[in-house]
């Protein structure tokens, strides 16, 4: 599919599988080869079109289109539109680098002549995708009057593809309104407060949460399972559970008391 990397968008080459040296059975190409008027175009071997059978349009192969995606070959040779790709995409390389080093929310940059990709991320550190950043960021550009697409499996990518007539103002513009954007969304997130909710803490006494802290139990608990196993057993076992079970809670409230004398969270909340 050629549809936006072909007719030399990428600079270098007519085509963009010709940048990693194979060979496609076949190549289709749409929108682009009209400039605007409805085609589309299908190449393959002579090998492969045997093959595959009858085919019939209507529409297919009139004079019109045919005069149509002529005329926009000869444009792309004549103004060399390629090789403006390929001059203006350096630059948009290296700037949009230096976008990425300077904004927290931009992953990594992608891009050849006039095919270009930013990963919007939450941290620079973290690495996560964001979706939301990347809709505020499209949005952002929107405004002032500059399109861009959203793509990529989270939908954190961003992906910008001008057309061939792009130039170097066009390019600075959009650098400039990029960082502006940028700028807004990262002032945005950093102004955003993080709310803790403790409505579920306020039944619990201080000494219970320094109990939680140092890992110990509490007394209330162990008592009523002393108790509940004494009910349990009965007879002998009773007895002997309860006289067991002093012993036991009175060593665990010594052993508590030694911890909190020596717990270093004393004054935590």
């Amino acid at each position: 599919d050629e549809v936006q990397t072909g007719l030399g968008r990428t600079g270098d080459f007519m085509w963009g599988f010709m940048t990693y040296e194979i060979v496609p059975d076949i190549i289709t190409v749409g929108k682009p080869l009209g400039n605007g008027y409805p085609m589309g175009a299908v190449l393959t071997s002579a090998e492969i079109s045997s093959k595959l059978g009858a085919y019939f349009s209507t529409f297919g192969g009139n004079p019109v289109s045919c005069a149509i995606g002529i005329s926009v070959l000869e444009i792309v040779k004549n103004e060399k539109l390629m090789s403006s790709a390929r001059m203006v995409g350096k630059y948009l390389t290296s700037e949009f680098d230096k976008l990425v080093e300077k904004h927290d929310v931009l992953g990594h940059h992608r891009g050849l002549g006039l095919v270009h990709s930013l990963e919007i991320v939450k941290t620079s550190t973290s690495k996560l995708p964001s979706n939301e950043f990347a809709s505020e960021v499209m949005y952002g550009l929107r405004k002032k009057q500059i399109l861009v697409a959203i793509t990529g499996f989270y939908k954190n990518i961003i992906l910008i593809t001008p057309p061939l007539c792009f130039n170097m103002e066009n390019c600075r513009r959009l650098i400039t309104t990029l960082d502006e954007v940028l700028t807004a969304v990262e002032r945005k997130a950093s102004a955003q407060s993080v709310i803790v909710y403790r409505e579920s803490m306020e039944s619990y006494s201080r000494a219970q949460l320094k109990r939680g802290i140092i890992g110990t139990e509490d007394p209330s608990a162990s008592s009523a399972g002393d108790a509940q196993n004494g009910d349990q057993d009965g007879g002998e076992s009773s007895g002997s559970a309860d006289g067991s079970g002093h012993q036991n809670k009175r060593a665990r409230l010594e052993s508590e008391n030694d911890a909190e004398e020596s717990n270093p969270y004393e004054d935590m909340d």
